[in-house]
């Protein structure tokens, strides 16, 4: 009985001695031959440093520190250097057996400290890897938690300039699958539940606006955004010299977004991205155009169109913009100041801002009260249908008393046109589509006169006498009663949505208010 226990410890002594040596001798052979494989599988046009690599076979967990991939770039380059480097890498829990067995690759976690990235936006790798047509299918991929810790981003675009940039962020995934199906879709894995959350992301739009947030989180579906911004960065008087065309000098500032229930996914072939309510606090718009630089005659499609346009399908049942403000400049001429009318304390609540074609809900309406140029309120309903290709809508809007000096801070410098009396209250309704349009408008006024000036701001007394002749003073003598009237529009398709309201509104005055 003693011989037998002996020979049964010298046995398990030498399988553990056996597999001491084997994890001994095995852990520099598969450092070895990773390190080989990322060499051979690096793209032509990146080189790698000297890094350091560790592997604990018995743990199944890999570690590699202080590892940089730069790009090969030719000394007249202009460009920074462009690598993408990390402080370090550790991969645990990996199983093998699954490997082995199951034709997968299963990882407790994989965490990435630090990652640094500068490169050109345009940057490809070249590589001259090709799967064979007869090549087995690669093993699928599980990880319990991809953990990004520290990330920073620049991207450049065709000199020194920051095009893209994003600092602080960490990244953490949970319940991440790759495998063939995955591989095909615009989001190639697929994962259980995850957290975002990066300080300073900054990116521009095009060659004049830079867009900014100053943090972001998005977690299990709930986002939060503070200071979001879009803003030219040029002042208005330079935007003036560098541009061709019209564009709008853009400044938004919004201190705080909120979207519930964030989801992205993948539908079908697209890419599918839907909020249940989205909160814009306080946001804060200035736009100003000038109207001196030649005209832009692009075409600006309308609301629906744009939204069946999309490149991806969107669905955000409500929305909501709490105490906006917007401004609005047009410059005319080079010796006046720019016309200027704004809305104050705006609440908007938008139903269904939506391309995804619904047969019992495609339609969408926003709500909208704000006080116009400060002391007039006004209430909009504004409906129109995804669904049609015609882009029909209707345009309901109220507003209270106005008194019509108010809007000379706009027609005094860009038309030589004062305004008195008090539009005491207004209806109107605007049916239209993409080409043309009627207006139906309801007046009450009184007191009604229209001032013509010269270029020097005085009044140019028979024209403005003559223009009077024309314009019905009050709606009635009976103030209980309202002047009504009707008129069309045709829209210039090279011209914005508020224009096609604007020259409805314009042809209403003028067949309601004139004798």
């Amino acid at each position: 009985m003693h011989k037998k226990w002996t020979i049964v410890f010298w046995i398990g002594t030498g399988i553990l001695a056996l597999l001491f040596l084997a994890v001994l001798f095995v852990s520099p052979i598969l450092e070895h031959k990773i390190k080989k494989g990322i060499a051979e599988q690096l793209p032509s046009n990146l080189q790698l440093n000297d890094y350091a690599l560790s592997v604990s076979v018995m743990k199944g967990a890999l570690d590699i520190q202080h590892l940089k991939l730069s790009l090969k770039q030719a000394a007249s380059d202009s460009l920074p250097q462009q690598f993408i480097s990390v402080d370090k890498v550790s991969i645990l829990e990996m199983s093998y057996f699954k490997l082995l067995f199951a034709n997968e690759i299963k990882i407790g976690s994989i965490a990435v400290e630090n990652p640094l990235i500068r490169l050109d936006k345009t940057t490809e790798f070249q590589t001259d890897f090709k799967s064979s047509p007869n090549e087995k299918e690669g093993p699928s991929l599980f990880i319990g938690q991809f953990l990004v810790k520290g990330m920073d981003v620049i991207l450049y675009e065709k000199d020194t300039l920051p095009y893209l940039r994003l600092t602080e962020s960490n990244f953490n995934f949970k319940g991440i699958e790759i495998n063939k199906q995955s591989m095909s879709d615009k989001i190639p894995f697929r994962y259980k539940n995850y957290e975002i959350e990066t300080d300073n992301f900054s990116v521009w739009l095009n060659s004049f606006d830079l867009l900014t947030v100053a943090s972001l989180k998005l977690e299990d579906g709930q986002l939060s955004a503070r200071d979001f911004s879009i803003k030219t960065q040029d002042s208005k008087e330079i935007l003036s010299t560098k541009i061709k065309k019209e564009r709008d000098y853009v400044d938004l500032f919004i201190p705080e977004i909120r979207a519930h229930d964030f989801n992205v996914k993948q539908q079908s072939d697209s890419l599918s991205v839907y909020i249940n309510q989205l909160y814009f606090k306080e946001p804060k718009a200035e736009i100003y155009r000038d109207k001196r630089v030649a005209d832009d005659f692009s075409e600006k499609p309308l609301y629906s169109k744009s939204l069946r346009s999309l490149p991806f399908l969107l669905s955000v049942d409500t929305v909501y913009l709490e105490k906006a403000a917007v401004t609005y400049e047009e410059k005319i001429h080079n010796d006046r100041s720019a016309g200027k009318i704004w809305f104050s304390d705006l609440e908007a609540k938008i139903h269904y801002l939506s391309n995804v074609y619904d047969d019992e809900n495609h339609l969408t309406e926003a709500r909208i009260k704000a006080k116009f140029m400060d002391n007039t309120p006004i209430d909009v309903k504004w409906e129109f249908d995804i669904l049609n290709p015609e882009d029909v809508f209707v345009f309901k809007a109220t507003l209270g008393k106005l008194e019509a000096a108010a809007l000379n801070s706009f027609t005094t410098p860009n038309l030589n046109v004062m305004l008195e009396g008090v539009l005491d209250e207004t209806y109107f309704t605007i049916y239209g589509n993409n080409l043309n349009s009627a207006i139906d408008m309801r007046l009450k006024y009184q007191d009604f006169k229209v001032t013509i000036l010269n270029k020097r701001r005085k009044k140019r007394k028979l024209l403005s006498a003559v223009a009077n002749l024309f314009v019905r003073k009050e709606s009635l003598a009976n103030n209980d009663h309202f002047k009504e009237g009707s008129a069309t529009a045709e829209r210039n398709i090279d011209r914005s949505v508020f224009n096609y309201l604007w020259k409805n509104i314009e042809a209403g005055l003028k067949n309601t208010m004139l004798k």
